[in-house]
């Protein structure tokens, strides 16, 4: 997930607010950023206890990724939330008010970014290690249902929740919920990675997991990468 400098909504980016009221298209946005944590939140704790269970560095890795996203995820939501306060208390007219707003979330998105970049960059260390670590032991996962139904559904379920935000983002103008999205259509490829290894180890190709988690740690380096230097922005 890309954390980007707050953005707010353009004139033409969905139907105005009455004053007091919030658009529809800044209430689905915040509904779907709130399926998204709980969503990852037990994407993350499933993947991770089936990881631990099964041997498997892949599924763990997956998990870990899930949780540390949520932090980008609360950042995304926080700025929808302080965009529909700004539009109750003063009906998308008070100027000051959104500078005011902007300030306090472009803030927020840099401490954010930071800390999501150095998990991130953990993390795709501890892959090596771990992968390294198994390759050299020979070590063979044993993945079982939860395993497997956490992949499928991750695979299946992010893209479709990736569609709802880009709806949504386009409603309302806003770059950071669009880049959520792409996040969450990232996640559904790594789901997808993570059940061809597991598969395949289920095949009989003993180091399908760890290549499965290095491949893993190509995509978390890059965000790692990609989020520091944002921060630094």
């Amino acid at each position: 997930m890309r954390l980007h400098p707050a953005t707010r909504t353009q004139p033409g980016g969905g139907r105005p607010a009455a004053a007091g009221g919030i658009r529809p298209p800044l209430r689905r946005a915040i509904v779907l950023e709130w399926v998204s944590i709980v969503w990852m939140t037990l994407e993350g704790g499933i993947s991770i206890a089936a990881g631990v269970a099964a041997g498997s560095l892949a599924l763990e890795v997956f998990g870990l990724d899930s949780l540390i996203e949520i932090v980008a995820a609360a950042i995304v939501l926080w700025r929808l939330g302080v965009e529909a306060r700004v539009e109750v208390a003063a009906g998308s007219t008070d100027s000051a008010l959104e500078t005011a707003a902007a300030s306090r979330v472009a803030a927020a998105e840099r401490l954010s970014a930071r800390v999501v970049a150095v998990s991130l960059l953990a993390l795709a260390v501890y892959i090596v290690i771990g992968a390294a670590s198994t390759l050299r032991a020979h070590g063979v996962a044993h993945p079982g249902v939860w395993g497997f139904a956490v992949s499928i559904v991750a695979a299946g379920g992010m893209p479709l929740l990736s569609i709802a935000k880009q709806r949504a983002a386009r409603a309302l103008d806003s770059e950071a919920l669009r880049e959520d999205a792409i996040g969450n259509l990232a996640c559904g490829l790594m789901a997808l990675i993570v059940l061809a290894g597991l598969v395949a180890q289920r095949g009989g190709l003993w180091w399908a997991d760890p290549a499965a988690a290095l491949v893993l740690g190509v995509f978390v380096l890059r965000e790692g990468r990609e989020g520091w230097e944002r921060a630094g922005e």
